[in-house]
């Protein structure tokens, strides 16, 4: 027997999956504008390469001072592995008014403070916030320069997926007595088998 469906049903089904397929395509770009861009802006002038698993685009132009974006997500699922925005700025002021409006950004959406190690990132500044299942840091540095470009103050935003690597957690091990292990492997087995 032939199921039919009205038109009706089958217009609001249509509608439903071109919403989804939608917000797929466009989920990477939502992201970057957590770290203050967008991205559609600047998709014109990006140049994306796909790697094993990942997609990697980027705005870098190398000329300084600079401002770009990076984006990295995965294909398949569309979900993001790391965005990233820097800024070159050409002197400590205008350094320094990056960070703070970065900062009062990410405030101003209540995120969650977080620890970053600033001698594990090698940065002078590193912080981070909690948004959701994702974090935002924030890393700035002044660098010396070269032959080619002379002094000039880095800045980097990044939305990273929550407990990524980068910001050095400490970890801390301590061995279990053995009635700790005992009690850990009858809770593990006792979820494996539903009790």
């Amino acid at each position: 027997m032939a199921v039919m469906f009205s038109r009706k049903t089958l217009c609001a089904l249509s509608a439903g999956i071109g919403l989804f397929a939608a917000a797929w395509y466009l989920r990477p770009m939502r992201h970057t504008r957590l770290v203050g861009v967008d991205w559609q802006s600047g998709v014109g002038s990006a140049r994306c390469e796909m790697q094993w698993r990942e997609v990697f685009c980027t705005t870098q132009r190398w000329e300084l001072p600079a401002s770009y974006t990076t984006v990295q997500y995965n294909p398949v699922t569309r979900g993001i592995h790391r965005v990233s925005h820097v800024w070159s700025a050409p002197d400590s002021d205008r350094w320094r008014e990056l960070i703070d409006s970065a900062e009062h950004a990410v405030i101003a959406r209540h995120a969650e403070p977080l620890p970053c190690d600033t001698s594990e990132t090698r940065f002078q500044l590193a912080e981070a916030w909690r948004l959701g299942n994702e974090e935002e840091r924030l890393y700035a540095t002044p660098v010396r320069g070269n032959a080619r470009h002379g002094p000039y103050w880095f800045l980097d935003v990044q939305l990273v997926p929550l407990g990524a690597a980068g910001c050095g957690r400490e970890l801390h091990y301590r061995l279990l007595s053995p009635a700790e292990m005992g009690q850990r492997v009858r809770v593990w087995i006792g979820e494996r088998l539903g009790f």
